[in-house]
């Protein structure tokens, strides 16, 4: 499997498999198909696990897809010790931030006077060798699906630190930085492995593996 030595090529990778996954839904299924929000979790350079929403957790409402997602993430910090995680989802992005102050962003982008556009979104946080956890960063890639199911990407949206200024729901990278506070589990059998995986699934989620 291939190594991803530093932080930006993990979420390079996390970002355009997402991408290509837009690009097949929209040519399958036609414009408005969205993606399911999915977390990769990382062992160093390795990607280790992937989880996504199954379609019934994706469409529930927000406070549901966030606890649900806190208790996947813990989950994974303990039994399968990642030291990154990666979250992919589906968003709103503006391109003026004072004429878009206050509003919600999805209604907003119904106008189409308004500067706001589709994205997808990965955010990203990760823990060093010495214990020491690093703040959450985002990428934002804003895009446009035109008549004849084609995409079109625009320039990407780097936030290096803090991302939650920048979001609406700034609790998601809040949760993922606290999720890389928990202690792993270091002696873990695979009866504790074969628990894990199924409250996974009683989550909601789809895993696979690597």
């Amino acid at each position: 499997m291939d190594e991803y030595v530093n932080e930006i090529s993990k979420i390079a990778l996390a970002l355009t498999s997402a991408q290509l996954a837009k690009e097949t839904a929209i040519k399958e299924f036609g414009i408005g198909e969205e993606i399911a929000t999915h977390f990769l979790g990382w062992q160093s350079g390795k990607l280790a696990i992937v989880c996504q929403m199954r379609n019934d957790l994706h469409r529930s409402d927000i406070q549901e897809r966030f606890l649900q997602s806190k208790e996947l993430c813990a989950i994974l910090r303990k039994y399968w010790w990642v030291t990154s995680l990666s979250m992919v989802a589906e968003g709103y992005c503006s391109f003026d931030k004072n004429k878009t102050s206050g509003q919600n962003l999805a209604e907003a982008f119904l106008d189409k006077d308004m500067p706001v556009k589709e994205c997808l979104t990965v955010s990203h946080v990760s823990v060093d060798l010495d214990g020491h956890i690093n703040q959450p960063s985002m990428v934002a890639v804003p895009y446009s699906a035109h008549v004849g199911r084609n995409v079109e990407w625009h320039e990407s949206m780097v936030y290096p630190q803090k991302p939650e200024k920048h979001l609406a729901q700034s609790k998601w990278p809040t949760m993922l930085y606290k999720s890389m506070k928990i202690d792993a589990i270091i002696d873990v059998n695979e009866s504790q492995l074969i628990n894990a995986r199924q409250e996974m699934t009683l989550l909601g989620f789809m895993v696979q593996e690597m």
